[in-house]
């Protein structure tokens, strides 16, 4: 049986002796003290009725001998929140059984950079044998059960830990967390600048570091945070010679000067030898630079690269790019016709147009069709007087060619403005030709659309089928068609 002593007395007369010394049959108050997440009984604590204090057997099992009232029990244990329960003994219920399910103490917060106080996610936060991670922003929960150093450690920042006193001054003594925890940790950042060999910045460049990457500014700079120990610094060098790079170890900045690619071209008259200023260096479709007096041009572009040689009058040359810094020689021939046929207003390229080439006094053309870019090349054109073109939906044309060279020609869309003339009005000669004259001095109207076929199967024309002889559908009439024909056409 406890007894009530006085302050000043021994901690250990305050104890609870064993059950056996509790079942004299008086009242009294027992139970166990539980884990509330484990269900496991806690071995380390002890539950108080006023002055009395009972410590806990190996089952978590305490006992407390009272006498009948009401009364108020608190039950504690290391790295748990306490717990009160109120309870009563009276003469029907001497013996009350109360088990207390404590919570661990739970230590949360958020894991936010030094430098900016921004969220940082994958953070692995250890209070002993317990671990968690840093959510998408930043938060966290562990329970604290232990007395332990804090430690925060990730990929990108630097290690951080909190000692055991720091940790445990966030508690109340009844164990419940004062506030929610800030964890300032100090972020891995580099820098550097990108520069041409000339100290030209290099703008929206890649650089990265494992999984963080970012682009140079227009000043060449870049900075990146985060960034995870031993992995390659990546520059994405497309454009240049490759130069060597380095791991992040923990520098602050990482420079680099990167020396361009540039293919020098000479361009000469094929025979004469005569340097050509103003040849198009082309790089596919795109036109890279210009050649000068000298017949040089320079042209940033990677190894192995086609460039295309275009000047008017000449025909096209090729030269591949090898990489090397000696300058490639192309000589141009010239006599030749080429350009690109495009519709008018859109600019859209014209696929398929039948180019026909006329020579001297031939009346027979030569025919080319122009390909998906609308672009025709007459080799050989010394002897062409004219161009004649021909595009479903567009407008012929016929082009005089005065000189050799590039001839780029716009087609105009052909709409029908157009009237029709009924099967039966053919019986009226004096009005179909007028109708034709309407659409001749129109300057709107350029169609006729003619019915020769009557709603009775009647046909205009004399067939040559035998079904159409045999039930008469040629019907004769004071039109003639191939009289008609001609002069619609």
């Amino acid at each position: 049986m406890i007894r009530r002593i006085g302050l000043w007395s021994i901690a250990g007369l305050l104890v609870l002796l064993a059950v056996a010394g509790c079942g004299l049959g008086g009242p009294r108050l027992q139970g166990k003290l539980l884990d509330a997440t484990t269900g496991e009984p806690l071995t380390a604590g002890s539950v108080a009725v006023g002055e009395l204090v009972s410590t806990l057997g190996k089952d978590g099992a305490y006992a407390v001998s009272l006498e009948l009232g009401q009364y108020s029990a608190v039950a504690q244990a290391p790295g748990y929140v306490t717990a009160t329960q109120e309870f009563g003994l009276t003469e029907q219920e001497k013996e009350r059984v109360l088990d207390f399910t404590l919570e661990p103490r739970m230590l949360t917060g958020s894991v936010l950079a030094a430098d900016t106080g921004e969220p940082v996610p994958g953070v692995e936060l250890v209070l002993g044998d317990v671990a968690t991670t840093s959510d998408a922003s930043g938060a966290f929960g562990l329970t604290a059960r232990v007395t332990a150093d804090l430690v925060a450690r990730g990929q990108g920042i630097a290690e951080l830990t909190m000692s055991a006193a720091e940790v445990e001054a966030l508690f109340s003594p009844d164990g419940k967390l004062l506030q929610p925890l800030e964890v300032r940790v100090q972020p891995h950042v580099l820098t550097g600048v990108l520069k041409e060999t000339d100290g030209t910045p290099i703008s929206g460049m890649s650089v990265s570091v494992g999984d963080k990457s970012t682009v140079t500014d227009a000043q060449g700079a870049y900075k990146l945070r985060f960034v995870p120990m031993g992995e390659p610094i990546t520059i994405a060098q497309e454009g240049y010679r490759p130069a060597a790079q380095a791991n992040y170890e923990g520098q602050a900045e990482y420079s680099l000067t990167l020396d361009p690619y540039v293919a020098v071209v000479q361009v000469s008259e094929e025979g004469t030898g005569q340097a050509m200023q103003g040849a198009a260096i082309l790089i596919g479709q795109e036109a890279a630079a210009e050649t000068d007096a000298d017949g040089m041009a320079s042209v940033r572009v990677m190894p192995d690269t086609e460039l295309t040689i275009s000047a008017l009058g000449y025909l096209t040359g090729t030269v591949t790019f090898a990489g090397d810094a000696d300058s490639l020689s192309v000589a141009l021939t010239p006599t030749l016709i080429q350009g690109t046929l495009t519709e008018k207003d859109s600019g859209v390229p014209v696929e398929n147009a039948l180019v026909q080439v006329f020579r001297g006094e031939d009346s027979q053309p030569e025919l080319l069709r122009t390909d998906a870019e609308g672009h025709y090349l007459i080799s050989d054109a010394t002897q062409v007087t004219r161009l004649f073109i021909k595009a479903p939906g567009y407008l012929r044309q016929d082009v005089p060619v005065s000189g050799l060279g590039t001839m780029d020609i716009v087609l105009e869309p052909f709409v029908s403005y157009g009237i029709y003339i009924p099967f039966g009005l053919l019986a009226a000669p004096d009005a179909v030709y007028g109708l034709l004259d309407m659409v001749a001095n129109s300057n709107t109207l350029n169609t006729v659309v003619i019915d020769v076929k009557g709603d009775w199967a009647q046909i205009a024309w004399p067939s040559n089928i035998p079904l159409a002889q045999e039930i008469g559908a040629y019907v004769p009439g004071p039109m003639d068609m191939d009289e008609l024909l001609a002069a619609a056409k």
